[in-house]
């Protein structure tokens, strides 16, 4: 096993946090759709990047307008 500074080292360097800041009203929302569907916010919310990325989809600003 790696020790703990090996992994956050690696972690630091290969992985980056995504977040976004939502109503309370709506993260309860999606919490609770993600508790139906027996997943975690974190999970459905790693789904929903890996699935933009693997249809090719590329962002441009008219995306973010």
């Amino acid at each position: 096993m790696f020790s703990r500074e090996k992994q956050n080292r690696y972690h630091r360097t290969h992985f980056a946090v995504l977040s976004a800041k939502v109503r309370r009203s709506k993260a309860l929302a999606f919490r609770g759709l993600c508790y139906e569907k027996g997943k975690t916010v974190n999970s459905a919310l790693k789904d929903y990047v890996d699935d933009c990325i693997n249809k090719d989809r590329v962002l441009s600003l008219k995306d973010f307008a």
